[in-house]
């Protein structure tokens, strides 16, 4: 006998997207209503639903959310796109009125314009700080239109930081929100599955036919599938590192982000590869799954992770599924 096995809530180490848990959850209810003999299902069928509602709305503001930083994310990309455009003709200026290396070109050009064409979201508004302070300088010279065209994008700059750390703080809610409801429906399908088995006393295996184990199954390693841990990786700041999560082709890969800022990632051939292509973003509290194709498999057999804050460590959440 194995008593402890019965005190066990099985459903608390379910790891999977939103979307699978819903449609998990909601393939429970619609099978409880299909075999309910004698309404001896109808408590906690009445219990579920608003539960499941529930979910539903959680899995709909967290789309709106994370949709609405995304479009913000762009739009931060943009401004960036146009001050590099501007700084250009900037530098055209600056060669035709004070003439390249000259003294004066190196105030705002001191590395050419490498530095400009590679700014960082980090390192971006020290640099149009500094080319204001360089426009105003020298507009006599240079007229006036840089001073207004670079004090534009610093005010679409600052408003478009400040309603991303608004959009963040409340994607971040939303994964609390998620987690406490998370948690009343694990004890709730616990309390359903008891009630069945109680139900079917005769014929214990009759608990197959309400649940669907496919939706949420998961695994940690290709060539492991006995754990029930998900593998967690910490990306220190300003940092790429790729995780130790063997895969195959076949693979599909459930990917959390813990951290309270976007994480990036990519596929690569080797645990050190620089990035051949665009990093994809996966924001605050939201997840992600990935394909192992989509990765680059079966030649690229890592994920390798970026972290492009400059202070706080990111963390992910990985599961195979």
């Amino acid at each position: 006998m194995n008593l402890e096995s019965f005190t066990k809530n099985q459903f608390s180490s379910i790891k999977a997207s939103i979307t699978r848990r819903e449609k998990f959850l909601n393939y429970h209810l619609i099978r409880m209503e299909a075999n309910n003999p004698g309404g001896l299902l109808n408590g906690i069928i009445a219990e579920t639903k608003p539960l499941h509602l529930k979910l539903v709305e959680n899995l709909s503001v967290r789309s709106n959310t994370l949709g609405t930083g995304k479009g913000s994310t762009l739009s931060v990309r943009l401004i960036m796109n146009n001050f590099i455009s501007d700084a250009r003709n900037l530098e055209s200026m600056c060669k035709i009125k004070f003439g390249k290396k000259s003294p004066i070109y190196l105030e705002a050009f001191p590395q050419g314009f490498s530095e400009y064409q590679n700014v960082t979201q980090g390192e971006f508004k020290p640099l149009l700080q500094r080319v204001i302070t360089f426009s105003i300088k020298y507009q006599t010279e240079i007229g006036p239109d840089f001073v207004e065209k670079f004090k534009n994008l610093l005010l679409q700059w600052d408003d478009k930081l400040a309603k991303r750390e608004d959009i963040a703080a409340d994607a971040i809610g939303v994964r609390p929100a998620f987690e406490t409801l998370w948690d009343q429906i694990v004890k709730q399908l616990y309390k359903n599955l008891l009630t069945i088995l109680l139900a079917n006393l005769s014929n214990p295996s009759a608990i197959f036919i309400y649940f669907d184990e496919n939706l949420v199954r998961f695994r940690h390693h290709a060539t492991d599938d006995t754990t029930d841990a998900t593998y967690k990786l910490v990306i220190p700041a300003l940092t790429s590192k790729a995780a130790q999560i063997s895969f195959s082709v076949d693979d599909t890969l459930l990917v959390i982000n813990n951290g309270e800022k976007s994480i990036f990632y990519y596929g690569a051939a080797t645990a050190d590869e620089q990035a051949k292509t665009a990093l994809i973003e996966i924001p605050a509290g939201d997840e992600a799954e990935v394909t192992a194709v989509s990765l680059g498999a079966p030649t690229n057999k890592f994920i390798i992770f970026v972290n492009k804050e400059a202070t706080a460590d990111g963390e992910v959440e990985i599961a195979l599924i």
